[in-house]
């Protein structure tokens, strides 16, 4: 897709979301592509309200733009009555709870129907995440899987990550500081609501930190995608009146300032987003380099096969010192803390070289099946090498 596709999609989302002036020009879009686009970022349905008042758009666009926002608008029907059954089984059982992300960023968008929903992701702290396994089986969720950060349960198409922590952090000072500030998320919540519905959610302070940080853990392996820079860009303009110098001196002290202008100032540049008073002055390469690599990665798992080969390449960014810029060396090390989380049976390190040549055998198979999207591994290393130099510059929890 070419600049004009990507300017006209982000103008289209600077309309929905802050009023922005439409372009007056339809003709020669390649609107296809510029659809296919907005789906791997999930932001087709913020597109509606603009492409129906241009003149010139293909009916049929209009007509699937239409379309994405009424299932959008089902769909998190669905997730915010499924959400509301669960955080009332978990007050009835005296587990304190928030919602992150999901509907406490949707509720803060002009029309919140129309942002896509994605998995429901709910806090209820390490000491608590066996009462709240009990409350997600009695209300009909399947378990699925134990990580890290959350456990995962699902009832039909709807995916519910029951969080023992709100993100991971590296062992950086301020890494560490944030990882230790943001376990008392729950000692103060506030509420939200959309669509009539209330549900608890963090206050401003932990909210920021929580949104950075999930956008951080993404943009440190595939990326992130147009549809978390919206939900930035949202947040921090609906709560611009509460936040202050406290909460700026705060994300200094988390090592999230710098990112938080980055993308802070992206927002303002490229969807029309308000001047932010609080943020940092930031060079305009940096924050071109920032959005450059947010359009081309999509919607998380609608990343393209390098992408998602090059973040196996890449530092492991919750190192207290920088890692190594060699790619060969960033895999055996992926392969080995891969090895660790899938295989926990394997403690010797005489595991390492063997899993490091059964995990590219894996994924070719499963390419071969179907199941994965091909990559080329020299265009992989490339863009490893690429993403490591602008994650640098970003200067993550530094």
């Amino acid at each position: 897709m070419s600049d004009r596709e990507d300017r006209m999609l982000l103008a289209l989302l600077a309309y929905e979301l802050f009023g922005g002036a439409l372009p007056e020009d339809a003709d020669g879009v390649d609107w296809p592509g510029l659809m296919q686009k907005a789906n791997d970022h999930a932001v087709t349905a913020l597109l509606y309200s603009g492409v129906k008042e241009m003149e010139g758009v293909p009916e049929a666009i209009v007509g699937r733009a239409r379309g994405m926002a009424l299932q959008a608008s089902i769909c998190s029907e669905r997730v915010l009555n499924e959400q509301a059954r669960i955080i009332a089984l978990l007050t009835e059982g005296g587990i304190p709870c928030a919602v992150l992300k999901g509907t406490s960023v949707a509720c803060l968008y002009p029309h919140p129907e129309v942002r896509l929903p994605g998995d429901v992701d709910i806090l209820v702290g390490e000491e608590k995440l066996d009462a709240a396994d009990a409350v997600m089986r009695a209300a009909g969720f399947s378990f699925e899987q134990d990580g890290e950060k959350h456990r995962n349960y699902r009832k039909a198409d709807v995916l519910v990550e029951v969080h023992r922590v709100t993100s991971l952090f590296p062992y950086t000072e301020k890494g560490q500081f944030a990882d230790a500030y943001m376990r008392a998320a729950l000692d103060e919540t506030a509420t939200g609501c959309m669509g009539g519905v209330s549900f608890p959610m963090l206050t401003v302070k932990f909210q920021l930190v929580a949104l950075l940080a999930h956008m951080v853990q993404h943009m440190t392996s595939s990326g992130i995608g147009l549809r978390q820079l919206c939900d930035w860009a949202v947040t921090v303009h609906q709560l611009r009146g509460s936040i202050g110098q406290e909460d700026v001196e705060l994300l200094h002290r988390c090592g999230l300032l710098r990112y938080a202008s980055i993308v802070t100032r992206a927002c303002e540049k490229y969807l029309g987003l308000p001047a932010c008073g609080w943020r940092q002055d930031v060079p305009d390469e940096l924050v071109d380099a920032t959005m450059a690599d947010i359009l081309e990665v999509g919607n998380f798992y609608a990343q393209q096969g390098e992408r998602t080969l090059s973040s196996t390449m890449m530092s492991n960014r919750r190192e207290a010192q920088p890692g190594s810029h060699n790619p060969v060396v960033n895999y055996f090390r992926y392969a080995r803390y891969l090895m660790e989380v899938q295989y926990p049976w394997a403690k010797s390190p005489l595991w390492v070289p063997i899993f490091s040549v059964y995990f590219p055998l894996r994924w070719v198979i499963r390419v071969m099946r179907g199941q994965r999207k091909g990559a080329n591994p020299i265009k992989s290393m490339k863009t490893a090498q690429i993403r490591e130099k602008l994650l640098r510059e970003m200067e993550l929890y530094r």
